[in-house]
């Protein structure tokens, strides 16, 4: 299937939502503090070079063209300050395919990418800056959201160009992931999931593998992860609750695959990300 036919299954009937918008330009230093977003932060860099630490991935060097998408809950920033003349336009929002899953587990996506098109995609990302300052303008919101839909069309149809091989849209993969955002933290196992679809266990995780270059296992284990960043930054609940809530009936295996897959324990990524 070519892109326009994954994009048409993806994102028809799909439901985004722009929680906010803005344009930053500085003429002597920028210096953005680690922070944490509970929502997708797309990040365009249209003047200005330096490093972005990002949680997981390490230092990564930015530059014109340089754009950034990070997924909610991961902490990132600058480095430290970087001297000179800058602009950049950052974006935040949540967007769902039509079946409830989350667009983002069906596109393995990069966190850090270097496109072409650079002035294009930069005005078009400052377009939607310039709309969602201005709360007085008729129909911003339909604009605004219109234009963001098309911005990630664009990087989305740049990146498989980039070199991204597949997009999943098989109905039986697309069905297991809108399940597992609703269902991650019962008894589950790959033979389940695939009873789900009505496939064999080896016939679900080929489907997987050709379509996301992971397993339903390591999905689920990524859709158990994802809600456990978010109970611990948003809730006081003890490593332990955490763990019974997302699914997982041994903590101590918790906080491993925790390590494993974020870098840092549960304890210490609840901590560093409310440190400044």
């Amino acid at each position: 299937m070519n892109i326009d036919g994954a994009l048409d299954i993806l994102l028809g009937g799909a439901q985004l939502t722009v929680h906010r918008a803005g344009l930053f330009s500085y003429q002597r230093w920028y210096d953005f503090p680690y922070r944490v977003f509970p929502d997708y932060d797309l990040i365009l860099i249209g003047k200005g070079s330096g490093v972005w630490e990002i949680e997981g991935l390490g230092s990564c060097r930015i530059g014109p063209g340089s754009v950034l998408l990070i997924p909610p809950h991961v902490r990132n920033g600058t480095s430290g300050r970087v001297e000179g003349k800058c602009s950049l336009v950052g974006i935040h929002f949540d967007l769902r395919i039509a079946n409830g899953a989350d667009f983002f587990q069906t596109v393995p996506f990069k966190l850090v990418m270097k496109l072409g098109r650079r002035k294009e995609l930069f005005a078009q990302a400052c377009r939607i800056a310039t709309e969602w300052s201005d709360a007085s303008r008729p129909g911003r919101s339909i604009i605004v959201h219109d234009l963001t839909r098309a911005l990630l069309v664009d990087l989305v149809r740049l990146y498989t160009q980039d070199g991204l091989q597949t997009i999943a849209t098989d109905g039986r993969v697309l069905e297991v992931l809108r399940r597992l955002e609703d269902e991650y933290a019962g008894e589950l196992s790959v033979g389940r999931m695939s009873r789900w679809v009505g496939v064999s266990v080896s016939h679900l995780r080929a489907l997987f593998k050709s379509s996301l270059g992971l397993g339903p296992a390591k999905a689920l284990q990524a859709r158990r992860i994802r809600e456990a960043r978010r109970l611990l930054l948003g809730t006081s609940r003890p490593v332990n609750s955490v763990a019974r809530a997302v699914g997982f009936s041994d903590p101590l295996y918790f906080s491993r695959v925790f390590r494993r897959t974020v870098g840092i324990s549960p304890l210490d990524f609840r901590r560093s990300a409310k440190s400044p």
